[in-house]
């Protein structure tokens, strides 16, 4: 048996998953059949029970009892929205599928709550006891603290009697089946109650119209069942003593713990987010685990000791908390912007190496941003240097400058104005190159750098950043205010999200298929979030030696075999972080892609990307990479994040259509053949890419880049080489133009020498490149500005063959093409291109490919 916590086993459980289904996710970030499988497997012998409606898709649902009941429908509440009261459909399918559970305790969930843990049931066993008094049932019930209401507050405070979440309960059987033991409501009179009545109190919600929120009729009716005396009108009923009386009931008879003790998944993104953060109006009146404990205290209801000390300390920390979340919870940065730059809120850790070719412009850089946060703490971390002698006695570190150069020492006195204090990076060494086209790998320095500077880090928040780059201005603030308080997923782990570049945070469906690659230039959160990013193991040797001893996997492409480590150092730092929390997520290396869209899932949840060039990122050494979008293909880019943030289900089918876009300035595909070449115009500068090698079903990469096609200004040849490892850029395909005289015609050429015009019949309008090819199968293609709607003949001929092949076409394309075999070397090959009088079209290119 499956043993969860003290006296109770899995299988003594039923799970009743009440209300709609879906196969699919839908808007949701898991599916039912997704709930269910996650259910199965930490409750692998509990009773599951899924309790919806008649002719819904159960498709791919695995569960042990199916309870379908005709759907009662909802009745509009609110005036002004088309919101139904969904309270008969709670209870009908909540009555029918507990009424259905076999097993001595029954977990009752909304169908879209994910249980992450079995943790609660032991809070349960270690709170729940019988009740003192006011007892309805046999042992108290816990109840979930979102939406379970001491009051709710606007303009003044509406207290909300007998106001219990009806979203999860766990308990005994029959508790629970008492808990449901109630009438359904008479509609639409209980929806539009208050259209017939007076108001008469002070209401938070005056369009809303029913007589009690769901909530309330629930349990009140639960109440009146037992104690007949007690009367509770309606929502607006709530003198002081049926305030007191209320609370009499709720504690006796319910625990309470807060989400994160539940861990409880929701399905809409929307509600995934700490107590804390959740609703601005309800916060104070939500019965949190602090509070219940200490409403428990007042009324005599035992009360472990250890929870005495730990609620009072958790609510101590929530309300602390709330107070610092107020800016993302109204959105206004200019209060975040205040609160940052209070003493104390911001630490910024200037990381890197210190030389004497940078120290000038790291003095600089710390000195920006004391200009930029007066009352920040700025520690520069120190990962090595060659003008600092640094000596370590014990756990501390001192040093002494062992340079005579002037600027040096100047500079370096400049960076101490700046900075609060220095930090040094434990004893760490470089390790051999990552891949076949970089130096020395530093990453253990930077993971040692890192820990120092946030160990001595005393900022609510920290900007962790290299030391040779900045932002220009305090913008990126804005951004993260603005993204930071999005909704998140199944996979949130940091307390608040955390901004990062979006530049060499790769696309795992992209050219290098790389997941959990995510940038590590910079990171802004949460100084606890920013700390646990760093505590990573250091890699190690064998892992920078991998590929040296250990061959590719077979569908690797040639961006991915530069590599010689097992996994990438921004790999390493984030698997390992994230590793410890989502156990199921593998990376056996680099470009393992099992789970890639887990990687971005846990990117979206945990962090924001944010926009350089509105931020101001000033880096001197990747300002061209920053403004040149060609990385688009490379790294998940801020459309790619608008896209996915709208539509976290297609997150694979965004980022594999965003990685074919190299030239987003104007990805126009002009013509796609059949043998794996595909041709994209670039408007400003009239270039041509040919893409060819499949990468995988239908994804391209790309192969050659045209410098004749590429203007100077916009393309130039340190970017190919920086892509492709040279600047002249070998490939199965040759392309000759006429205007380069690679290609020579017996009619007129006009137009630059682009433009051909036949003036008399049979007219040999192109001829060339005489080129020497090996045997094999090849294709030739003229390619032309538009279509042609000509009849022409083409005809290929060589020094040992004048008749290789010919054939007569009627082009209506703009392109014609002719395939030709031979068994043996070919040499001055001529591709011939006959046209009749009257032809007169501009040519782009002839292309030759071997395939």
């Amino acid at each position: 048996m499956s043993k969860i916590q003290s006296g109770i086993q899995s299988c003594d459980i039923s799970i009743v998953l009440q209300g709609p289904v879906s196969s699919s996710r839908g808007e949701n970030i898991f599916s039912t059949a997704e709930n269910a499988q996650q259910i199965r497997k930490i409750f692998p012998e509990s009773e599951i029970i899924i309790s919806t409606w008649e002719d819904s898709d159960l498709s791919g649902i695995v569960a042990d009892k199916f309870v379908l009941s005709k759907d009662p429908g909802g009745i509009p509440f609110e005036i002004g929205s088309k919101k139904t009261n969904n309270i008969n459909r709670m209870l009908v399918s909540s009555q029918a599928g507990v009424r259905a559970a076999s097993r001595p305790y029954i977990l009752k969930l909304r169908s879209d709550l994910m249980p992450e843990s079995t943790d609660f049931i032991g809070h349960w066993e270690r709170l729940s006891v019988p009740p003192v008094e006011y007892g309805i049932f046999s042992r108290q019930i816990l109840a979930y603290p979102v939406y379970s209401l001491l009051f709710e507050e606007k303009e003044k405070r509406m207290p909300k009697p007998f106001h219990i979440s009806d979203w999860a309960f766990f308990g005994e059987s029959r508790d629970i089946l008492s808990l449901f033991n109630i009438e359904l409501v008479k509609e639409p009179n209980f929806s539009e109650f208050f259209k017939k009545n007076k108001v008469d109190f002070y209401d938070t919600t005056p369009k809303v119209k029913w007589q009690y929120s769901p909530e309330q009729y629930l349990f009140y009716s639960v109440v009146k069942n037992n104690f007949q005396y007690v009367k509770f009108n309606h929502k607006g009923d709530y003198s002081e003593e049926l305030i007191k009386l209320s609370e009499k009931f709720v504690f006796n008879n319910f625990v309470f713990i807060d989400d994160d003790m539940w861990k409880l998944l929701h399905g809409k993104g929307f509600y995934n987010k700490p107590i804390h953060e959740y609703d601005k109006n309800c916060f104070d009146g939500l019965i949190r685990y602090g509070i219940g404990v200490e409403k428990r205290i007042a009324l005599g209801i035992p009360t472990p000791d250890l929870d005495v000390r730990g609620a009072k300390l958790k609510l101590q920390q929530q309300n602390a908390s709330r107070a610092d979340f107020l800016p993302f919870l109204s959105g206004d940065s200019d209060l975040f912007q205040e609160h940052v730059n209070k003493s104390g809120a911001l630490t910024i850790i200037v990381q890197g190496g210190l030389f004497k070719k940078n120290i000038v412009q790291v003095a600089n850089n710390c000195t920006h941003w004391r200009d930029l946060f007066e009352n920040a703490q700025i520690i520069c971390a120190i990962s090595s240097s060659d003008f600092l002698e640094i000596f370590r006695t014990n756990s501390e570190y001192s040093y002494k400058i062992d340079t005579k150069d002037g600027l040096v020492r100047d500079a370096f006195a400049v960076l101490l104005q700046a900075c609060d204090t220095l930090s040094f990076a434990d004893a760490a060494t470089p390790l051999p190159p990552i891949k076949n086209d970089s130096g020395i790998c530093n990453a253990n320095l930077q993971i040692s750098t890192s820990k120092r500077a946030l160990e001595v880090a005393t900022g609510e928040y920290v900007l962790r950043i290299r030391n040779d780059m900045i932002f220009y201005d305090r913008n990126f603030l804005d951004q993260y205010v603005a993204l930071a308080g999005k909704d998140r997923g199944r996979f949130r782990e940091f307390r608040q999200r955390v901004l990062m570049s979006p530049l060499f945070t790769l696309n795992p469906f992209g050219a290098e298929r790389m997941p959990f690659h995510y940038s590590d230039w910079f990171h802004f959160g949460l100084r606890e979030d920013v700390t646990s990013i760093w505590q990573v193991p250091f890699m190690t040797l064998s892992d920078l030696l991998y590929y040296h001893f250990n061959d590719y996997a077979p569908h690797s492409n040639e961006f991915e075999k530069k590599f010689y480590t097992r996994i990438a150092v921004e790999q390493h730092i984030a698997f390992h972080r994230f590793k410890k929390k989502f156990s199921e997520i593998s990376l056996d290396f680099h470009n393992d892609f099992r789970f890639s869209k887990e990687s971005v899932e846990i990117l979206f949840d945990n962090f924001v990307l944010c926009n350089l060039k509105e931020a101001k990122i000033f880096f001197e050494k990747y300002n061209p990479a920053i403004n040149d979008r060609i990385f688009d293909h490379w790294c998940i880019t801020q459309e790619d994040c608008n896209a996915i943030l709208l539509d976290r289900s297609s997150i694979e089918r965004i980022l594999t259509e965003s990685a074919k876009k190299i030239f987003p300035d104007a990805p126009e595909r002009i013509k796609a053949n059949s043998h794996t070449l595909e041709f994209y115009e670039h408007k400003n500068c009239d270039g041509t890419a040919v893409f060819s090698e499949k990468i995988l079903d239908g994804d391209f990469f790309c192969k050659k880049v045209l410098p004749s096609y590429i203007s100077n200004g916009t393309w130039k040849n340190k970017i190919l080489k920086h892509l492709f490892g040279c600047s002249k850029i070998s490939s199965y395909s040759n392309f000759y133009r006429l205007s380069e005289g690679q290609l020579r015609s017996n009619a007129l050429v006009e137009q630059g020498k682009n433009s051909i015009v036949a003036d008399y019949d049979n007219c040999c309008a192109l001829y060339g490149p005489y080129v020497n090819l090996g045997k094999g199968t090849y294709r030739a293609d003229f390619v032309f500005s538009e279509p042609l709607n000509e009849v022409v003949t083409l005809e290929i001929s060589s020094l040992e063959n004048a008749h290789v092949a010919s054939k007569v076409v009627d082009a209506v394309a703009d392109r014609v093409s002719i395939e030709w075999s031979s068994p043996v070397d070919l040499s001055n090959v001529e591709a011939r291109f006959f046209v009749k009088s009257g032809f007169s079209h501009e040519l782009l290119f002839l292309s030759i490919a071997k395939f």
